[in-house]
């Protein structure tokens, strides 16, 4: 296996049917993984006995997990502002304690780094809700500081300046971003090439998937398959390089079904062209 391959990772979520969870990341040739919960009633001891057993089996490495939330959470500019994330007041009391929960899962795994969506965060930082998120951000910063972990947040939902402010305002050494370029083209935030300008002192890990800008006013726009989307991959990748950033480059997809890995295929040989290149 060369340097880049063993730098190389992919996005897999915790489903009912976990017993290929592990083995599939494997079977694609990947030893580095993150693991995502959409629904943390997935979060069993069955399923962390198992996970534990086919890590040290197969030798696959879980570098980050993302906590997702139960309940009703859409994704797209007329819903998810009152539904995703830590941003809406409503939701706050019982996605914190799942947040945590999933904190001490990962912290079973041996994961260092748990990574969600904050929410649509107000860019007026004089705004109540604004305020109000900044120590709820800090309580679960500091529950994975006791699990020795990285708190970070996935972009996408915020603008990076907004991002940048939120990170600075609760003030802890161990937060930072799980940087996804596809996020910030689908939510229309930024050019991600120089959004890396803004938040590279607290760059984490990269999701690398790609995507299109909205043209819907209500609708995120497009995924899409690697090096077909908007995303400049190669001067993104350039870039992260040149700021010190040396992986894992973790692939992520939301394509199901027959295309799904023969695209993380693609993608793998892709992404391996283009680090090779640099």
């Amino acid at each position: 296996m060369s340097n880049i391959d063993k730098k190389l990772g992919l996005v897999t979520k915790i489903r009912n049917e976990h017993s290929d969870i592990i083995s599939g990341v494997h079977d694609l040739g990947f030893n580095l993984c993150h693991l995502s919960a959409y629904n943390p009633g997935m979060l069993t001891d069955e399923i962390r006995d198992h996970f534990r057993k086919e890590m040290k089996r197969l030798d696959v490495e879980v570098t980050g997990f993302w906590a997702g939330w139960s309940g009703h959470v859409v994704w797209d500019f007329v819903e998810g502002p009152i539904t995703t994330g830590l941003v809406p007041p409503h939701l706050r009391e019982e996605r914190v304690a799942l947040t945590k929960y999933a904190s001490d899962f990962a912290a079973s795994l041996g994961v260092k780094m748990v990574m969600t969506h904050i929410g649509f965060v107000p860019e007026d930082c004089n705004d109540s809700t604004y305020k109000s998120l900044v120590p709820v951000v800090r309580e679960i910063a500091e529950h994975c500081r006791s699990n020795g972990q990285d708190f970070c947040f996935e972009t996408g939902q915020e603008t990076p300046t907004t991002l940048l402010r939120l990170i600075e305002d609760v003030g802890m050494e161990n937060v930072g971003v799980n940087f996804d370029a596809a996020n910030l083209i689908v939510y229309g935030k930024a050019n991600p090439v120089d959004a890396i300008d803004i938040l590279a002192p607290y760059i984490r890990q990269v999701h690398i998937k790609d995507g299109l800008y909205p043209v819907d006013s209500k609708k995120l726009g497009k995924e899409s398959q690697l090096g077909e989307g908007q995303v400049d991959h190669p001067a993104l990748l350039r870039k992260l390089v040149a700021i010190g950033f040396d992986g894992p480059w973790i692939i992520e997809t939301e394509f199901q079904g027959d295309t799904r890995n023969a695209g993380i295929l693609k993608a793998k040989d892709q992404l391996k062209e283009w680090l090779s290149a640099l």
